[in-house]
């Protein structure tokens, strides 16, 4: 990834985002990660959808029982939890 890249995602990244991240990949769906949190569900999907945008790689796996992490959303949510209180 060329600086330029890498600027251009740390001028879009919202640590909103990562919070979000953080606790889908804690709850295991979005549901309980939006009540955890205290906003809705459709605030909690676009901001996993910004951020695989920005990031240009999915995330989370959706299934019908749930979110499960990637291994690029493990490394994200590594990286970024001694920065984030949750």
């Amino acid at each position: 990834m060329t600086y330029a890249a890498t600027e251009q995602i740390s001028r879009r990244l919202k640590l909103r985002q990562l919070n979000i991240l953080l606790a889908v990949a804690r709850c295991g769906s979005m549901a309980k990660a939006a009540d955890e949190l205290a906003i809705t569900q459709p605030v909690i999907s676009k901001a996993i959808a910004e951020l695989e945008d920005l990031l240009g790689v999915r995330l989370l796996d959706r299934g019908r029982y749930g979110m499960s992490r990637r291994c690029t959303a493990g490394l994200c949510s590594n990286a970024a939890s001694p920065f984030l209180t949750t």
